[in-house]
This record gives structure tokens, sequence and C-alpha cells, in this order.
């Protein structure tokens, strides 16, 4: 699937990649605080998984915190869109209509977008954490490296698909929203896009996702 590479990058490009990266750090700080904090004391296991039950724990806890993390996200994201604010924040991320370098497309927007995205992870560690059930540590480093993925996935050229997920997840769904900015506003699952009426199919799509014309 062809469509127009912006083969170069312009000096606020880099500015906001690299302060973007830079931010990440400093996220990271404010993550470990958060979780060992007394707000969050009885919420994070902190001992090694020492058994099969605890590491199936630590793995499945990360589906509560994706579908979470989504939900606001996939608003956030819609709301971004809105006319009166487009053109200040994430106009600058849809001007790359095929994203291709991976990462750096992936953290190329605007500063206020991406450092909301980073600390909506903290919300849904709080969330899930403190109302759902108990989080083990590696599963909030698991929702990071995941996430980190899978937004680079998006933001290539690869078409990835994982079994029996391929209705919330084509890494190639992120295109359809590159293409159609009203359509797949999830940042790793399509879940709430489909929740919403908000999702669209890549078109002509041969592996059983249904297709629809796309005006």
């Amino acid at each position: 699937y062809q469509r127009r590479v912006r083969d170069t990058l312009s000096a606020l490009d880099v500015a906001f990649v690299c302060f973007n990266k830079c931010t990440t750090a400093v996220f990271t700080y404010h993550l470990l605080r958060a979780v060992t904090s007394d707000l969050m004391a009885d919420d994070i296991i902190w001992s090694v998984p020492s058994d099969a039950r605890a590491l199936v724990h630590v793995v499945l806890m990360l589906v509560p915190l994706i579908v979470v993390y989504d939900f606001f996200y996939t608003l956030f994201h819609r709301a971004l869109h809105h006319r009166s604010i487009y053109k200040y924040v994430h106009k600058h991320h849809h001007r790359q209509k095929a994203p291709s370098r991976g990462n750096v497309d992936a953290v190329n927007v605007h500063p206020f977008e991406f450092v909301s995205g980073e600390y909506n992870h903290l919300l849904a560690v709080f969330l899930v954490g403190h109302y759902i059930g108990q989080l083990h540590f590696a599963t909030v480093i698991l929702l990071l490296v995941l996430g980190s993925f899978l937004t680079t996935l998006n933001h290539t050229r690869f078409d990835v698909v994982f079994p029996y997920f391929s209705s919330v997840y084509q890494s190639k769904y992120h295109d359809i929203h590159h293409w159609y900015p009203d359509s797949n506003y999830g940042q790793y699952i399509m879940l709430w896009d489909h929740v919403f009426g908000w999702f669209k199919p890549y078109p002509n799509d041969d592996r059983g996702v249904r297709a629809s014309k796309i005006d």
C-alpha cells in the first residue's frame, strides 16, 4: 500500500522529535515516583513472580491497561481533530500521509500531544491498579515496551497482523487514519473506534476483515 512519503525532516520536525524523546525521561521519573508513592502502595506488586499463576497475572493485566489507556487516548485524539484546535497541535503530525520511519514518525508530534499521551499511561496505571486489580510492576513496564513497539509498527511500511486480534489491531489501520482523519483514532487498538463507530477497515482487505468503500 503506497502513499507519498515525506523524505526529509524539517527543522521543526527535528526539534519536536528531540524534545519529545527527552521528555520520556521526565515521564519515567514521574511514573516511578507515582508507583512508589503512598497513594499506590496497595496497587503495585513488587515481588518476583514465583509461579505460573503469577506470570499469567503479569500478562493478563495488560488487557485492562491497554483498554483503559486507549479509551482516554481515543477520545483525546478525536478532540485534537476538532477544527478549533487542529491546526495548532495535531496538524503537524498529519503532514506525513504515509508514515515510514517508525519511531521517528511516531514521536514527530506537537509536544503537548506527546506529553499528554505519555502521562495517559500513568492515568491508566492508577485507574486499573486502584479500581480493577493489583498490577505487577513488570506489567507496567510491559505496557510501555509494548506500546512503543505498536506505535512504531503503526508508522512503518510493515503490514503486521496478530492472529485472532485482527479486528482490533493491524498496523495498517493507522494508515487509514492518516488518509481519512475522521477514523481509527485508537493508539494501540481499534476497540473504541468499533464502539463509537469511527472504525474504517483497510480497503480491499483480503484477510477476512470486511472492507468498506471509503469516499
